[in-house]
């Protein structure tokens, strides 16, 4: 399975932190994890975990990660 990359910079008019930010307090482990995500969690961090070319891509780890955190 060759492993899927998480986006470095969000599509425009997707980028949900212009209407969730307000509801989100700056010092909550969300927001900190919004900001921190791709610096805590960098895609090459798990290159090892996927063999190069073989199958489909796979969700980025960073996604994974982040949800094992807020799980």
């Amino acid at each position: 399975m060759s492993q899927g990359s998480a986006p470095r910079q969000p599509a425009l008019f997707r980028d949900p932190s212009s209407f969730v930010g307000p509801l989100v307090r700056p010092d909550s482990i969300h927001a900190l994890l919004a900001r921190e995500c791709h610096a805590l969690f960098p895609d090459e961090l798990f290159l090892d975990l996927f063999a190069a070319g073989v199958g489909r891509r796979s969700v980025a780890p960073l996604v994974v990660a982040v949800v094992i955190v807020l799980q």
